[in-house]
């Protein structure tokens, strides 16, 4: 004891250790992965660790999941803000240990650094220790971090905001813009970690920080006559301008591929104000900061999740802590600069999150370069919660500095306070955090070893699940929430949900929610709104939804549907453990196999454009999809026109970055790969590159002329070499930044 005393930051890191543990230790296990629900689906097992699984199993190869060709017909993985392959943390953990612990470990570790990082900028605004220790416990274990774990790439990304805002801070209060490489790297960490939204809020949250900052510093109206001052303000502007800058080219391997990506992306068409905030916050979510579980517990099943996303509204920092920041507040607001700036920086952020309700989102939205991009400006109480917590923070110290109290109880009062927080948001966390038996989850079924048999990496045809969300909805209601029983949950992975397949290999056209290359979603679209409903489980699939599937190579569907239309054959039919639902397995015969040979062919000029009744008119009747192929501009003339198909074509390796296709053209034709097409693609007849045409809407086709050819698909992600350069030159600038200050003082602005 006498040993901790005398070093306080041992015990302050003990401390830490002891309250981390309290709150994940069901997460401390290789055997459980952590699960937590959605409105249907559960982002940790159909997004995130999917996305991790194969990281794993790549590195371990000595490769990276640049491309993923068993989710939306291929998707270029890397360039998706949210995957976080580029990610430091996350190279180490799934290199050494095993994919579910290692996914676990990525959470815990995080929520670590976000408590390390938290303290130290408590530290910087003046707090004491156990202030510091509460700001940090308050804001890393509040309601809005702690519901959003189930986001990896968010709960990867958010630590880093208080180390960019410490960075930012003490620049100013050392007048050295050396600090500012601490802003560089944590925005750069975001990004690689997969998150640019909260990127995007820590960038706004340190612009206001910085005009505070420079609107308040000690001028006293001598700037124009004192080099000094002008050197100082230019010094701050050009430096945080660089920082920003810096941050950006550190993570250009992760920044680089995801602009590129984003103009072929479903999310880069542009929404409506109020198609962006559909749900937005509502006054009366604002009880939930004090009463977060009022309107029920989606962990449980007793909450609305069709008006209203509880993970979204929620930013519970506990009771005391709203107690403890009105004292501060009250008592301290005309003493500290630091409390009326984290007020107001507080109440902006709250008046963003209220979406609709407050003219400010909508400016926002339509004059400020970013706010058009994300959805959920609730995400913006981030900054809330963190005021909040520093807030907290003051009024804690303010009452441990009253002279009444002896060393003892001081000490007694901060350990009882601390032990006050921790059990309230625990209480939170525990009734939000589940796990689940990987094993048992990863067990694949009858179907499941059929399908990866039939349609394996290098098959010519594909899957697709029918029906998933309501396969989830009736397990969720069955469970009794994520935190019921799990036995409802084991029978829906039984269906293969979108990117769950990834793991075992299996090929399908299906990709989850809202996150996909936008030609690709529009089949998506189609075949998840296009059922008509009959009754029980009994659905009926217009001829539009079955050129849909047939033209991206499906030929089995996965379904909890009862399927009467005659091109589809029951192949298997089982009951499952969720009450009333069965899982049956039927084959479209007239499915286009992955690679084909036409030599007739139909152009549509500018297909992102069409309309949904002309998209469907292009797919029907299944017959013209076996005699022409859709082109978005005239071919190259290496052959005559005919009729019917051209030739054969066979794949004889796929693997997820190269794709070899043996084609016989007698005659010449038109060879489509039901591959997804992508700038990023290359193709190579007979050795020489030729240009990858956008076929089917949404696939890849090369024209060739008559003979046999070896046709090669190369995908080379030139924005990810790019990027690495960019990168490298940014670590190295950095370097030289370091090794330069030792022997200079010229990033010392104070220096006369």
């Amino acid at each position: 004891m006498m040993s901790l005393r005398r070093r306080p930051s041992l015990a302050v890191f003990l401390a830490m250790l002891a309250v981390l543990l309290i709150f994940t230790y069901p997460l401390c296990r290789g055997d459980r992965l952590l699960f937590m629900g959605d409105i249907t689906t559960s982002d940790v097992t159909e997004l995130n660790f999917p996305s991790r699984y194969l990281l794993s199993t790549s590195l371990r190869e000595g490769t990276l999941p640049l491309w993923n060709p068993f989710i939306g017909c291929g998707f270029p993985l890397h360039a998706e803000g949210q995957s976080g392959l580029l990610y430091p943390l996350n190279l180490l953990l799934f290199r050494l240990l095993g994919t579910t612990l290692a996914f676990n470990l990525s959470v815990i570790l995080s929520l670590l650094l976000c408590l390390a990082f938290s303290y130290l900028l408590s530290r910087f605004y003046g707090l004491s220790r156990p202030s510091s220790l509460y700001a940090a416990t308050a804001f890393t274990f509040s309601g809005f971090v702690m519901s959003k774990v189930k986001f990896t790439y968010m709960v990867n990304s958010i630590p880093w905001m208080p180390l960019a805002i410490f960075g930012l801070e003490k620049s100013f209060s050392a007048k050295n813009l050396k600090f500012l490489l601490l802003a560089s790297v944590a925005l750069a960490m975001q990004l690689l970690a997969g998150g640019p939204q909260i990127f995007f809020i820590t960038l706004v949250l340190l612009f206001l920080i910085f005009c505070w900052r420079l609107a308040h510093l000690p001028l006293n109206g001598i700037l124009r006559s004192n080099p000094g001052r002008k050197r100082l303000v230019a010094g701050l502007l050009v430096g945080f301008l660089l920082s920003v800058l810096l941050g950006m080219a550190l993570a250009a391997p992760q920044l680089l591929p995801q602009t590129a990506g984003f103009p072929y992306f479903n999310r880069a068409h542009g929404e409506s104000f109020y198609s962006i905030l559909a749900t937005p916050m509502q006054p009366g979510s604002l009880s939930l900061f004090f009463s977060p579980y009022q309107n029920g517990n989606p962990a449980y099943g007793t909450y609305d999740l069709n008006h209203q996303f509880f993970w979204e509204d929620i930013a519970y920092p506990g009771l005391l802590t709203m107690v403890l920041g009105l004292v501060a507040i009250i008592f301290l607001l005309k003493k500290g600069e630091d409390i009326g700036m984290w007020l107001i920086l507080s109440v902006l952020a709250l008046l963003i999150a209220l979406g609709g309700n407050t003219p400010l989102a909508e400016f926002l939205y339509r004059h400020v370069p970013g706010f058009n991009m994300f959805r959920f400006y609730q995400r913006f109480m981030l900054i809330t919660v963190m005021g909040l917590a520093l807030l907290a923070g003051k009024g804690f110290d303010l009452l441990l500095s009253s002279p009444r109290w002896q060393p003892f109880w001081r000490m007694a009062l901060a350990a009882l306070v601390l032990a006050v927080l921790v059990l309230d948001l625990g209480l939170f966390s525990h009734r939000q955090l589940s796990t689940i038996e990987t094993d048992r989850m990863l067990s694949p079924g009858e179907v499941t070893t059929f399908l990866k048999e039939t349609t394996g990496n290098s098959g010519d045809y594909r899957y697709s699940t029918l029906g998933e969300n309501e396969a989830w909805e009736q397990a969720y209601r069955q469970a009794g929430g994520w935190m019921g029983r799990k036995d409802p949950y084991y029978e829906y992975f039984a269906f293969l949900p979108p990117n769950f397949n990834s793991i075992f290999g299996i090929s399908g056209a299906q990709q989850y929610g809202a996150y996909g290359l936008a030609s690709v979603k529009m089949f998506w679209g189609l075949t998840y709104y296009g059922k008509v409903k009959g009754a029980g489980w009994e659905r009926d699939l217009p001829d539009c939804v079955l050129g849909a599937l047939a033209v991206q190579s499906v030929r089995y569907i996965v379904t909890p549907y009862v399927l009467n239309e005659q091109a589809l054959e029951l192949l298997d039919s089982k009951t499952t453990g969720v009450e009333g639902m069965n899982l049956n397995l039927y084959q479209l015969r007239e499915a286009l196999p992955r690679a084909s040979i036409f030599s007739r062919y139909e152009v549509v000029a500018d297909p992102d454009t069409l309309t949904l009744p002309q998209f469907s008119d292009l797919l029907i009747p299944l017959s013209r999809l076996q005699e022409r192929v859709i082109l978005d501009s005239e071919p190259e003339h290496l052959f005559d026109e005919g009729s019917g198909r051209g030739g054969e074509a066979r794949i004889t390796s796929s693997t997820p970055n190269k794709v070899t296709v043996e084609a016989d053209v007698p005659e010449g034709g038109i060879l489509v790969l039901n591959d997804a097409y992508y700038p990023e693609w290359h193709a190579y007849v007979d050795g020489r590159e030729r240009e990858v045409m956008r076929a089917n809407l949404a696939f890849r086709a090369v024209v060739l002329e008559p003979g046999h050819h070896e046709v090669v698909f190369v995908f080379r992600p030139t924005s990810l070499y790019h990027g690495m350069l960019i990168g490298a030159a940014g670590i190295a600038l950095i370097a030289l930044v370091l090794l330069r200050h030792r022997r200079t003082a010229w990033l010392d602005l104070s220096t006369p």
